[in-house]
């Protein structure tokens, strides 16, 4: 944890097993049984004492990657209904169809 004026950084990790479906803007992902343990960081701004803004962020190419995601659309198991757009930060996976 790191503070400094009004702002509060928190690294973490979001750890778990992918038990139920998981709902994104793109589509949802069903339960893959697979366990997670996924770096984070959520930063507070903190305005009289309260918090007045919390931001999250995610490693999300980490997280997906240790729920299998990026393995049902390898070649080998390849699953037409989800596409990987974009590069980088800015990669999105969504399903259609």
């Amino acid at each position: 944890m790191v503070e400094a004026e009004n702002t509060v950084v928190v690294e973490l990790s979001l750890n778990g097993t992918h038990k139920g479906p998981l709902q994104l803007p793109s589509g949802t992902i069903p339960a893959t049984e697979k366990t997670m343990q996924t770096p984070c960081c959520d930063v507070f701004k903190i305005e009289n004492g309260k918090i007045k803004s919390f931001h999250y962020y995610t490693a999300t190419t980490i997280f997906l990657k240790q729920l299998g995601v990026f393995d049902i659309m390898s070649p080998k198991k390849k699953n037409e209904n989800w596409v990987l757009t974009g590069r980088g930060a800015g990669a999105a996976l969504s399903c259609f169809g």
